[in-house]
């Protein structure tokens, strides 16, 4: 192979479309959308007791408000992710973009509770068309030998954004108002429209594929139930007469789904429940389920102990800033375990990765009111170390073993 050619193959690579991909514009546009929900996922943390002054928010509603995000991303990740592969991943990457701009603009604006619960609840709904969107681009662009370091560079970005979320925040609730987080949205937003229509139009959307909007809403309502009931279930009373007629509502109409779903022709499913036979597959969700509950559990209950008057007595901002050396660790290893991964394998590096994050949760586990914030310092870098080994890497592996015209629905 020829200098050329393999420049070519690196910079510019033609998966099925009559104009060339070029991987490193797409993994940009994929990085900044990431970047804007990884940010906006955690930026509200150190916000939240400004907010609820402001709009006089009782700690039930505040607390709603927040989770309604998640339920947001709950309801439409799946039902984004095959429409990424029925509608092309360039026009999703609008509609989500879309449908985030309106929630920002809805929470900036928010003179009480509907509109912040409104806006949050579509921030959810816009990421969810842009995270499975996102990995099933750079799957389709980047070729076999250079994807995992593609990942790698997302996953960093992922966890970076987590991690400075809540200094972003604390930082504009200080200085100017827990508004700006929402107004500053509108220039990431504004730059990944003018990305994704130079870079991801040339991505090519596989024929056949059909959308299946009944699927869609079994899935949705029974995500949503199940969602509620794994959140509220403590204020309920987990044996409560909602708590229990949520979740089994929410299995029933799974079952129903499930049995829907299987009914219909392949390029009609919302899900081929075939790809959970795959062990690589079955086995990239299972890990990388864990792995974001690591690094969210981390980030939610290190602002409550470190910015405790008991404990560490900091502030928002203070909390943050201590949290920088495990937004690094995450970072610089998430770059290192892709190129490691594309190299070796995942088995290895993925078995690292969880090894070093169960170290670092039980280091962490002995912490209590005397513990200092610099003893802190190593089993954060430790946690952050597994956590970069991990975050990306399961998923990587898992698209690996899907067919191109199945990403969107894989990576959903």
């Amino acid at each position: 192979m020829g200098v050329d050619e393999r420049v070519e193959r690196v910079t510019s690579v033609v998966v099925g479309s009559d104009r060339a991909v070029k991987p490193w514009w797409v993994l940009t546009t994929c990085c900044l959308a990431i970047f804007l929900i990884g940010l906006n996922t955690t930026a509200i943390n150190a916000a939240v007791t400004r907010i609820a002054d402001d709009l006089a928010l009782g700690a039930t509603t505040l607390a709603f408000a927040i989770n309604a995000y998640l339920l947001g991303v709950a309801i439409f990740v799946m039902p984004a992710g095959k429409a990424a592969d029925v509608l092309g991943i360039a026009n999703v990457f609008l509609i989500g973009l879309a449908v985030f701009a309106v929630g920002s603009l809805l929470i900036a604006l928010a003179e009480g509770a509907p509109a912040l619960i409104g806006g949050r609840m579509m921030q959810g709904a816009g990421s969810a068309f842009l995270m499975p969107a996102s990995m099933s681009a750079i799957r389709l662009a980047f070729p076999p030998e250079r994807r995992a370091t593609a990942l790698g560079i997302w996953g960093a970005i992922v966890g970076v954004a987590f991690a400075v979320g809540p200094l972003f925040g604390g930082a504009w609730t200080d200085a100017v108002s827990w508004r700006g987080i929402y107004w500053s949205d509108f220039v990431v937003i504004a730059v990944t429209v003018a990305l994704t229509l130079v870079s991801l139009r040339s991505l090519p959307r596989p024929g056949g594929a059909r959308l299946d909007l009944i699927g869609g809403t079994l899935m949705g309502a029974s995500i949503l139930l199940l969602v509620l009931a794994a959140q509220y279930g403590q204020t309920w009373g987990w044996t409560s007469v909602w708590t229990l007629g949520s979740i089994a509502a929410g299995l029933v109409l799974l079952a129903v789904f499930v049995e829907e779903d299987a009914r219909r022709a392949p390029e009609r499913r919302l899900l081929d429940l075939a790809l959970l036979r795959d062990r690589v597959y079955a086995g990239g969700i299972l890990l990388t389920g864990l792995a974001t509950i690591g690094l969210i559990c981390l980030l939610y209950f290190w602002n409550l102990f470190a910015q405790s008057p008991v404990t560490l007595a900091q502030s928002a901002v203070g909390a943050s800033l201590f949290l920088l050396p495990y937004g690094i660790a995450i970072f610089v290893m998430s770059l290192v375990a892709g190129r490691l991964a594309d190299r070796i394998g995942y088995r290895i590096p993925v078995a690292a990765g969880m090894a070093a994050t169960g170290i670092g949760f039980l280091w962490l586990a002995d912490i209590g009111v005397s513990t200092s914030a610099t003893e802190m310092i190593i089993p954060l870098v430790v946690l952050g170390v597994g956590v970069g080994f991990t975050f990306s890497n399961p998923g990587a592996a898992g698209l690996s073993a899907v067919a191109p015209e199945k990403a969107g629905e894989a990576a959903g």
